[in-house]
């Protein structure tokens, strides 16, 4: 708010900019992540009627990723510190804690709002794609056509949203059940972007459940960074 000129405002997006570029590749990662989480919620600020829900995940995600170590594996920092010891593999904490619950926390307020009767007859999917500020043509007409399909999905998302975020806490079977949630939530959101216009809140969600992917998974596609020096970990070698 220190100003309204021009100039400012642009060199305010070219700070962030480039925080943003150096937190995306890992460059001082810690206080990229810093800048530009400050600037994100300056810019929102001077923004906010055209702000929606995905900025507000988005301020909360960065926040959160101020406390984990962003930057220890696949970042420039890897492979400048070269530290005698490779980062440990996992990583448990407040902000851990913190980040899943965050996620989760969405989807248990939100299905706790969905009171209507449209959600329990199966029509609320019919009413939101007959919205035409939100329908993103032609999937929300296809969809529209079939009664089965869109009274099938109102049911899907309103159960999934009230039992998906429980599916992070189950003890047994973790790496499986951990994976399951996190791609039905995925998947849900790349339904909601395909059928809806809302702008980049599918697509932050997504980013924050990427997180939150197992490394039970990464072992099975093989993504395993192996034991070693950091330096030598972060590359590959043996």
């Amino acid at each position: 708010m220190a100003s309204g000129s021009d100039w400012w405002a642009g060199a305010c997006f070219a700070i962030e900019a480039a925080a943003a570029i150096c937190f995306l590749v890992g460059y001082r990662t810690k206080l990229a992540n810093l800048v530009v989480w400050f600037m994100v919620i300056g810019s929102h600020a001077r923004g906010s009627i055209l702000l929606q829900s995905g900025d507000v995940v988005l301020r909360l995600l960065l926040f959160w990723c101020l406390f984990l170590p962003m930057g220890a594996r696949v970042s420039i920092d890897s492979l400048r510190k070269r530290i005698v010891h490779a980062p440990p593999r996992h990583v448990l904490g407040v902000a851990t804690t913190a980040l899943q619950f965050q996620m989760a926390a969405i989807y248990i307020w939100t299905v706790l709002l969905k009171t209507g009767a449209a959600w329990r007859n199966g029509e609320a999917v019919w009413y939101a794609l007959n919205v035409d500020h939100f329908a993103k043509q032609p999937l929300a007409g296809l969809l529209l056509e079939h009664e089965e399909v869109w009274s099938g999905l109102t049911h899907l998302t309103f159960w999934f949203e009230m039992i998906g975020p429980w599916l992070l806490l189950v003890p047994f079977f973790f790496g499986p059940m951990r994976v399951a949630a996190v791609g039905g939530f995925i998947f849900m959101h790349l339904g909601f972007w395909a059928g809806l216009e809302i702008g980049l809140f599918p697509w932050i969600c997504i980013a924050g459940w990427v997180a939150l992917m197992p490394g039970w998974l990464w072992q099975k596609l093989g993504w395993v960074v192996p034991d070693g020096d950091a330096h030598d970990a972060v590359i590959g070698m043996p």
